[in-house]
């Protein structure tokens, strides 16, 4: 997905006095590193060969193996406006015509500073299982002429 992305249709749910936030695509949080202390404690107990290293370096494709299968909660973002009154405006409308993808997901409006560019709010529907299920309905929204793009929350 491009960094400058902005939904085709925000300024035709709000009216033409809105900016659009064409920021960064929002990602997951970095994850950090586990730590090396317990690896190196039980490597100084444990033998130099190379078994004991191989047995020592197991642990670490488990968790990634763990990270990569449970996507977690996404959310899916349809807009981003000036002003909070204008994404419950975009919310109502997308909402209404769209009932059979959103009828049953919640609107979140996530207010954002991007300082010299001004407070954004950033109008979310969810919760959704994982990336999978909020690309499917952006998938959907996008044929519509509706501007979509998946995110956590």
């Amino acid at each position: 997905m491009p960094l400058n992305w902005a939904p085709p249709d925000a300024r035709n749910l709000v009216g033409d006095q809105i900016a659009i936030d064409t920021g960064n695509d929002i990602t997951a949080p970095k994850l950090d590193a586990p730590s090396s202390d317990g690896l190196q404690d039980s490597a100084n107990n444990a033998p130099a060969s190379k078994p004991a290293q191989n047995s020592a370096a197991a642990p670490n494709p488990p968790p990634t193996a763990v990270e990569s299968s449970t996507d977690g909660e996404f959310r899916i973002q349809l807009a981003s406006l000036r002003d909070e009154t204008q994404a419950s405006v975009a919310w109502k409308k997308i909402a209404s015509e769209n009932k059979d993808l959103v009828g049953d997901l919640k609107m979140f409006v996530q207010r954002v500073d991007l300082g010299d560019k001004g407070v954004f709010y950033r109008l979310q529907a969810g919760p959704l299982d994982g990336r999978a299920a909020a690309d499917k309905i952006c998938s959907e929204l996008k044929q519509r002429n509706v501007g979509c793009l998946s995110v956590r929350p």
